[in-house]
């Protein structure tokens, strides 16, 4: 199911099965926090969030289970903090944390080097850039992605190990005649590549648009009232595993028509699990 794939990325972030509230028995929705590895489209693994807790606390036990030397690993704002970044950098993994607000003195301080930088077009100050336009049906986009060579001036930087270098993903869009501007600024330990760090940036996304999505829209996770017990743990992560299978499978069609196969189809179903090697015995092996 997986390959070892150098530099892949791997992105972090947290998703809510809201269906498996218990009002009767006073328990919130069940929380977790995920690995998704981009290359491989494969979930590494699921950490459920503890009642009356956060994401904060799930994030280090995941990346304990992980092997992360070499690949580049993307956290949304929630997990930018220091104890994350030492470890990431504890187990040599790179990494690319957005955060919007927080750390405070931190995200001011990148905010205003960059501000002052754009206002004199960027002297004196060694960076690497790139620029993106995608254009569709009514709508053009331009993603434009700066990162800076190592710096020192910052507030409170070296508290922060490994992490010496700030990005910042402007994306302008016009769609209907109606521009929209956004910027985003992140602290990095990657090499000043603005190209690398475009790519972790977009592909960190598709944790939302791969996984996320497909949960809910194929598995209807949302809406699944599965509650008592451990049950709405361990559908956390078979959900994810049955998505690998079935994107290892290069002769489906599509995951809606490859589920309902599995579903119909024992053999099918048996090749999924035990790989195509398997010739037959499904219904029997099933059986027994």
């Amino acid at each position: 199911m997986a390959e070892q794939t150098g530099g892949q990325v791997i992105s972090l972030d947290g998703k809510t099965a809201r269906g498996s509230r218990d009002r009767n028995q006073n328990r919130s929705a069940l929380h977790t926090v995920s690995a998704w590895a981009n290359d491989n489209r494969l979930v590494l693994g699921p950490e459920a969030v503890e009642e009356k807790s956060n994401e904060i606390t799930a994030i280090p036990k995941l990346l304990a289970l992980l092997e992360l030397k070499g690949s580049l690993v993307t956290i949304e704002a929630r997990g930018c903090q220091r104890e994350i970044a030492t470890q990431l950098l504890q187990q040599q993994g790179n990494s690319v944390l957005s955060f919007q607000g927080n750390p405070t003195q931190l995200h001011e301080g990148v905010k205003e080097f960059l501000e002052t930088a754009e206002a004199v077009n960027y002297a004196q100050v060694q960076y690497d850039f790139q620029a993106e336009i995608d254009k569709g049906p009514g709508r053009v986009e331009t993603r434009r992605d700066w990162l800076t060579e190592p710096l020192e001036s910052l507030p409170s930087v070296e508290s922060w190990p490994g992490l010496n270098r700030i990005g910042m993903v402007e994306r302008m869009s016009w769609i209907a005649g109606k521009e929209t501007r956004e910027r985003r600024y992140f602290i990095n330990s990657i090499t000043a590549d603005a190209k690398r760090f475009a790519q972790a940036v977009r592909e960190h996304w598709n944790i939302e648009n791969r996984l996320h999505w497909r949960l809910d829209v194929l598995f209807h996770e949302d809406a699944n009232r599965i509650r008592p017990g451990n049950a709405p743990t361990i559908m956390t992560v078979i959900r994810p595993l049955c998505m690998g299978l079935w994107d290892a499978d290069m002769t489906r069609t599509n995951l809606a028509t490859t589920r309902r196969k599995a579903s119909w189809n024992d053999s099918y179903r048996a090749s999924l699990v035990f790989g195509k090697g398997f010739l037959g015995g499904g219904p029997d092996l099933l059986a027994n």
